[in-house]
């Protein structure tokens, strides 16, 4: 088949990458929704063994184009030669100097050894796993190539979207941009260098998160389970209510007021029903926004309302959740303290909706496995599940949450990092701010990545204590618009009576 046959076929099968060229208008990150995160089989026609190139011929929309510094990476679930899972990738990134897009030369096998979730008690040497990192990253040249050919061309404008629709959970964010290098003193991880925004089809999202970014604004409500009740205190700046009460916590994420209605300054209406029975928003609404066309007034037990007179309600600009959680093959594996997922997922969660404008709410989640997520074909469906996906169809406009079991020490090192942000830089990206933890992490790994054991023959433990904290740092993950804000609402006390 000659080279040209053999790149529109390969180029038809990516359905959906765009075209780019200097006259073309911006676009936001927006490919089609995959028709399910089920594999497919690849076709016997793939890209020629030279460098990554375009499309050829293929027939796209000329006139659209990423913004600029704006680059997006899709990754597409297919099946290998032998039925392995594999995945193939599509890059294309905006500016005056647009190139053509990056596109494997043939699927890659799913890289099912470099999951954070080995990342724990009695799984892999943490020293190892970094090492498992390297080696895949060495083999991703073209993709890496590709990569700081934009860190070059964009600098610090640079931002990247991975919608990423399969289940394989690869650590894109420890993607390693010179995985040559002999030592870690060069070694520069992907989420470190780069702000990095995830994204995964959510077909019940009327209208996709990454049209424009949000300007989360407004309160905190929080929810600690008893153990970890005292990092409460970190939000004491900020208009906070915290609840150890999960079923007051949820039913205040059922709460929405309007601003235009009279708020009374005690008592007023119970709070609103979490009925069992499916509410728009749930899985399986698809089409809908989770609106109410009604919404209960808080019930503020008899205090000054939060929100009364002379105080701008300003909504929820941050939900929080700080507990245990478990994750497995099945949905109902998963859990976030004391609930399931299907528990979650009953609750309208009215008061995620912004009112107007783009401000809206950032759900973060530093719960263990909050980031992972679940192919339902087991539930008679082609979706991925989990909770991050839960709170964005439910109306959140960002959400971070992890992929793996994160240590206590760095899951509160994480809530001093997002606190110290929102107080000091409001106006800097969500995904910045991750990019930064991250990049302090690396920064603290010794030159040389630490053995697996000492030079007397015992582990190594101090240099593995010293890899895991790196690994924790990029066990957070962040879903949304990569230029989402976060700005809190400042504590007032309350007025005198």
């Amino acid at each position: 088949m000659p080279p040209s046959d053999r790149i529109r076929r390969a180029g038809a099968w990516l359905a959906g990458a765009r075209a780019v060229g200097p006259g073309a208008g911006p676009h936001s990150p927006r490919p089609l929704p995959l028709a399910a995160p089920r594999a497919v089989e690849a076709p016997d026609a793939t890209l020629p063994d030279t460098a990554p190139g375009g499309l050829g011929s293929v027939s796209t929309d000329p006139t659209e184009r990423l913004p600029d510094g704006l680059a997006e990476l899709r990754v597409q679930r297919v099946r290998g030669g032998d039925g392995d899972p594999a995945y193939l990738l599509t890059g294309v990134c905006g500016g005056p100097s647009d190139d053509l897009p990056f596109t494997s030369r043939a699927p890659e096998l799913a890289p099912t050894d470099i999951n954070l979730e080995r990342v724990r008690e009695g799984g892999a040497m943490p020293s190892e796993f970094y090492r498992e990192v390297r080696h895949w990253s060495f083999r991703q040249r073209p993709l890496v190539g590709w990569l700081n050919a934009q860190r070059d061309r964009h600098g610090a404008a640079l931002h990247l979207v991975v919608w990423d629709d399969t289940d394989y959970e690869i650590p894109w964010e420890m993607l390693l941009l010179n995985a040559e290098a002999a030592t870690t003193g060069t070694d520069l991880p992907l989420g470190a260098a780069v702000p990095v925004a995830r994204w995964t089809t959510i077909r019940e999202l009327a209208r996709p998160l990454l049209d424009e970014p949000a300007h989360c604004s407004g309160r905190v409500l929080s929810y600690f389970d008893e153990p970890n009740r005292s990092d409460a205190g970190a939000f004491s700046p900020f208009d906070h209510e915290s609840h150890t009460d999960v079923d007051r916590f949820l039913d205040r994420l059922d709460e929405r007021r309007r601003a235009a209605e009279p708020v009374p300054a005690a008592g007023g209406p119970g709070a609103a029903s979490r009925a069992a029975q499916q509410v728009p928003g749930s899985a399986g609404a698809a089409g809908t926004s989770g609106r109410p066309d009604t919404a209960a007034r808080p019930d503020t037990g008899g205090r000054p309302d939060p929100c009364g007179p002379g105080r701008a309600d300003t909504g929820l600009g941050l939900v929080y959740m700080g507990c245990h959680g478990t994750h497995g093959k099945r949905i109902d594996d998963l859990t976030v303290g004391m609930l399931t997922w299907y528990e979650l997922d009953e609750p309208a969660m009215s008061a995620l909706h912004g009112d107007t404008g783009t401000g809206g709410t950032l759900v973060c989640l530093n719960v263990c496995h909050s980031g992972r997520l679940v192919d339902n074909r087991g539930g008679g469906e082609d979706a991925l599940r989990g909770f991050s996906e839960l709170f964005l169809r439910k109306g959140a406009k960002a959400c971070i949450a992890t992929r793996g079991e994160v240590g206590e020490t760095e899951a509160r090192a994480l809530l001093g990092h997002l606190v110290e942000h929102a107080h000091r830089t409001p106006d800097r990206p969500i995904a910045q701010m991750l990019r930064d933890f991250r990049a302090h992490a690396v920064a603290s790994l010794p030159h040389r990545v630490p053995r697996v054991r000492a030079s007397d023959g015992g582990h190594d433990v101090d240099g593995q204590r010293r890899v895991l904290d790196l690994l924790y740092a990029f066990m957070y993950v962040y879903y949304g618009h990569p230029l989402t804000t976060l700005q809190l609402a400042p504590h007032h006390p309350d007025p005198a009576p």
